[in-house]
């Protein structure tokens, strides 16, 4: 079922029912189809994204800020041979 000019809160319920039902993968469609409708995302709706993306790249996360603290301090010499 479609809904002609769904709110920016049916989109954020959908998109939350879609990350509680383990259906990640399906939210990024849903939110360019929001920007599509010309919906404005609101600030709900960019925290549940980023909460998403948060779990989803957790582990670049940590590489990345493992490498910003090495480079922050000096200690490149235990960065070689450390890729993403």
């Amino acid at each position: 079922m479609r809904i002609n000019n769904p709110g920016a809160v049916v989109y954020n319920a959908y998109i939350n029912g879609l990350m509680k039902g383990g259906n990640s993968n399906k939210v990024e469609e849903i939110f360019q189809r929001m920007k599509r409708d010309a919906c404005k995302p609101t600030t709900e709706t960019y925290t549940m994204l980023i909460n998403l993306y948060g779990k989803v790249s957790l582990l670049r996360l940590y590489i990345f800020c493992l490498k910003f603290y090495f480079l922050t301090f000096s200690v490149r010499s235990d960065l070689e041979g450390f890729q993403n």
